[in-house]
């Protein structure tokens, strides 16, 4: 978490304990950007993820 909120062009809005708390941090803040752990308890990180990027129009998946 420190090297993200290190960064000056970067602004951390949320942090999630599993999948489902992720969704709805970003349904609330829509970032442009995420860190996901794919093995997040409840919810995977990956099933997060790509519910997150169905709803939010500025989210993009990288690799």
């Amino acid at each position: 978490m420190t090297l993200l909120t290190d960064k000056e062009d970067m602004e951390v809005v949320g942090e999630a304990s599993d999948g489902r708390e992720a969704v709805l941090l970003a349904d609330r803040a829509c970032p442009h950007a995420l860190l996901m752990d794919v093995q997040m308890p409840e919810y995977s990180g990956i099933d997060a993820t790509r519910e997150i990027l169905a709803t939010c129009r500025t989210a993009r998946l990288s690799f």
